[in-house]
């Protein structure tokens, strides 16, 4: 190995994902995280909503 080239550390890889929130860039993918993740919480109710409401109907009035 030549000893000219110096040496990195490992962490300076991890350097860019531990600032990537704090950066005032990123503001656009912080909204449409945020967006994305409220609409899956939104979804995610409404199957177990609909889930509960499908489970309540007692037995042989299922098409009534």
């Amino acid at each position: 190995m030549d000893e000219s080239v110096p040496y990195r550390h490992s962490s300076s890889l991890w350097r860019g994902v531990y600032s990537f929130p704090f950066q005032l860039n990123n503001v656009k993918a912080w909204m449409i995280l945020s967006i994305c993740t409220v609409m899956l919480a939104f979804l995610a109710s409404g199957f177990a909503g609909m889930t509960s409401l499908i489970a309540s109907i007692p037995p042989g009035q299922e098409m009534s």
